[in-house]
């Protein structure tokens, strides 16, 4: 599973534990809070994707993820979704829309390493091929 991936997953079971707008991360009593803090217990999309975060960064790639996978009306024509964008959605929208969100970026993500039964049947083919062709025993007709 790439790390992409799992922390698409661990974001999405932290908005379905806890949610919130204008902030990455929040207290139970509504304070702004480091999200990666034991404090946090609500979380806006950004937040729970930084939940992984690298060198004291968002996971830029699980957030570029979640980007991709926004409704048609936040994309603007031209150029790549961003996070600012992901901010925009999260805090115009619920919590179960935010969850739908980080569904479709986990399925996204998902499609992008799983290969169809005809590529894999491709792969192992020219890997029997290849074998045969370097075997000793194979003898061409």
């Amino acid at each position: 599973m790439s790390e992409v991936l799992r922390t698409l997953i661990k974001g999405r079971e932290r908005i379905a534990k806890g949610w919130c707008v204008s902030n990455f991360g929040q207290t139970a009593v509504g304070i702004p809070c480091d999200p990666n803090g034991k404090e946090a217990v609500r979380w806006c999309a950004r937040g729970a994707v930084g939940s992984s975060f690298i060198d004291g960064k968002i996971n830029e790639a699980a957030e570029e993820a979640l980007a991709r996978a926004l409704p048609v009306e936040y994309l603007t024509f031209g150029r790549q979704p961003t996070g600012n964008d992901v901010a925009a959605f999260n805090n115009r929208s619920s919590q179960a829309e935010v969850l739908a969100l980080f569904d479709r970026a986990i399925a996204m993500e998902r499609a992008k390493t799983q290969r169809t039964d005809s590529e894999l049947f491709a792969e192992l083919m020219a890997r029997i091929s290849t074998q045969m062709i370097a075997s000793p025993e194979y003898v061409r007709a």
